[in-house]
């Protein structure tokens, strides 16, 4: 009985509910029209708000439905005014730091000359801690002339790897080279050392006024007002390290540049260049450091502290560390390129390297490129094979206009071409793979092997090329037909040339301790410094992943 009454009640309820929605339902709800709004005496206020809007953005920004009924109610909209007052978009900061300065805060005439200066004394080789410098320049300055004087020019060394003093006069255009005369080579290199004479500095920003750098000093941040001071002294007098900058007539040639920073009627400063491991401590950065050893680019890639994001910042343009990246989307393709010129009979370690793709490393197909096929019972016996392809290819006699009669200079140049138009593995005659290829290692854009016995200082480390993998068309690689071009007659395709300077030993920090994420991706006769040009052009210094146990 209970039961019964409950759901009499539940059922009333419903009725009473849908009968009553029904009603609201059929209920015509109307909004009034713009000019009934407005015409309504508690509305005043919304019709004075909307004519101060159209006077403050003018007539265009209001849709013809809000415009014409606003007229025909006698609100007027103003006509359309250009806003002079609208100033222009700032451009984004490029890589040189002055230049999301007012043009008005940079061209002043108040301000020393934008002329940088360095002296170079005694025949050395050009390093890359000297290239940081003078780059630091630019990016900080972007001077009007960087006037580099000499008593002899620096020297390539045998194996060209510092090839750091070319690039800088190759793309920057207003780098000017200044031999000294005989004079002046007395007076800014007399004791026949890399030491300039503080003498002749004073008498050279006297004449011209600007900034000496010396070649051993990084700026870090020299912002640009400093130039409206008459003088800033940040040489220390014992190793000669630092910078000055002066206005022209300032020190004078036989002034003591002390009795400068006393006088009271000059603005002046002294500072001091910190050492790296000054640097990285500092809460409050200097505008300087003075590097007392050399360094390579492999050295900054994870440096993990304020120097390293400093010298990354200046060389690549970006302070972040760059890691190799996968993707599992596009895996490596997996087949394998071999190059055979010339025909001959297959030796026994290249079938174990034809065997060791196809039984090892469990390649889809290997393609054996040249310009006659190889003979021999070896051969006989895989030619049938079907991963096994021959595809016909001619010598090319001359690459970028240079005559090639060494079959290794060919494939250097193929192997890259292989990688960017193909994918996959290229592998010298002479590899022979242990082990398969996991998933992991072809996730990655490129790979590359470590050179365990091949080693010519001043490279830091090599890179053998015999072995390369990489998917197709790999950013990295892409760029370097254009780097071959670059550097044609200097080793890549000709013959090296003697050597240009006795060797100089191994400089400090050239150990091979460390394996390089990207390395000096080249064999010995192949290009100088083809990864520093590459990972300069494409801002991406090591997308590139190498396995050391790849091959034996």
């Amino acid at each position: 009985m209970q039961c019964s009454t409950r759901l009499l009640v539940v059922t009333v309820f419903l009725g009473l509910y849908l009968v009553f929605t029904a009603f609201l339902a059929k209920v015509e709800h109307s909004c009034p029209t713009l000019e009934q709004l407005v015409l309504l005496d508690e509305n005043k206020p919304f019709a004075n708000a909307l004519q101060r809007m159209a006077s403050a953005v003018n007539q265009s920004s209001f849709d013809p439905e809000i415009t014409g009924p606003l007229v025909k109610l006698g609100i007027d909209l103003p006509a359309p005014v250009p806003d002079v007052s609208r100033k222009p978009p700032i451009p984004a900061p490029t890589v040189h730091a002055h230049e999301r300065l007012a043009v008005s805060d940079l061209l002043r005439p108040e301000y020393a000359p934008n002329n940088v200066f360095y002296v170079w004394c005694g025949r050395r080789w050009f390093e890359f801690h000297h290239y940081l410098s003078v780059m630091s320049t630019i990016r900080e300055f972007r001077p009007d002339n960087i006037i580099f004087f000499y008593d002899e020019q620096p020297v390539l060394d045998s194996w060209m790897y510092n090839t750091w003093f070319d690039e800088l006069r190759a793309d920057y255009p207003f780098f000017r080279l200044w031999q000294l005369n005989d004079a002046d080579r007395k007076e800014a290199c007399s004791d026949q050392s890399a030491t300039v004479n503080q003498k002749f500095i004073n008498g050279l920003l006297t004449y011209r006024g600007g900034i000496y750098v010396h070649e051993s000093t990084i700026l870090s941040r020299i912002p640009v007002w400093f130039r409206n001071h008459s003088l800033i002294d940040a040489i220390d007098r014992d190793t000669g390290r630092g910078f000055m900058l002066s206005q022209r007539g300032i020190p004078g040639r036989n002034v003591p540049v002390d009795d400068i920073l006393r006088a009271k009627e000059y603005h002046t400063l002294s500072v001091r260049c910190s050492t790296v491991t000054e640097y990285v401590k500092a809460y409050r950065k200097p505008m300087c450091v003075s590097v007392s050893e050399p360094f390579f680019p492999k050295d900054i890639w994870e440096l993990d502290n304020s120097f390293g994001r400093l010298v990354r910042r200046v060389f690549y343009t970006n302070p972040d560390i760059r890691r190799p990246n996968k993707s599992y989307d596009q895996l490596i393709p997996n087949i394998a390129h071999i190059v055979w010129l010339g025909g001959g009979k297959m030796d026994f370690l290249f079938y174990l390297c034809v065997l060791s793709l196809v039984y090892v490393a469990e390649v889809d197909k290997v393609y054996i490129h040249g310009d006659a096929p190889p003979a021999g019972p070896y051969w006989d016996r895989i030619k049938s094979n079907e991963k096994v392809s021959l595809i016909y290819r001619d010598s090319p006699g001359m690459i970028y206009g240079t005559k090639v009669d060494i079959i290794s200079h060919v494939t250097d140049v193929w192997r890259v071409d292989f990688m960017v138009r193909y994918g996959g593995i290229y592998v010298d005659t002479d590899t022979v793979f242990v082990k398969p290829l996991d998933r992991e290692i072809r996730a990655y854009d490129a790979v590359g092997s470590y050179d365990w016995t091949y080693w010519n200082p001043p490279f830091p480390d090599t890179i053998n090329f015999g072995v390369a993998i990489g998917k197709r068309n790999p950013s990295l690689l892409a760029r370097v037909p254009e780097v071959h071009e670059m550097v044609r007659g200097q080793g890549l395709v000709v013959e090296r040339p003697s050597p240009a300077v006795p060797d100089q030993g191994t400089p400090s920090g050239a150990g091979r301790d460390q394996s390089p994420p990207a390395g000096d991706l080249l064999r010995g006769e192949v290009s100088p410094h083809l990864v520093a040009e590459l990972s300069r052009r494409e801002r991406a210094p090591y997308e590139f992943e190498q396995h050391q146990r790849l091959v034996e």
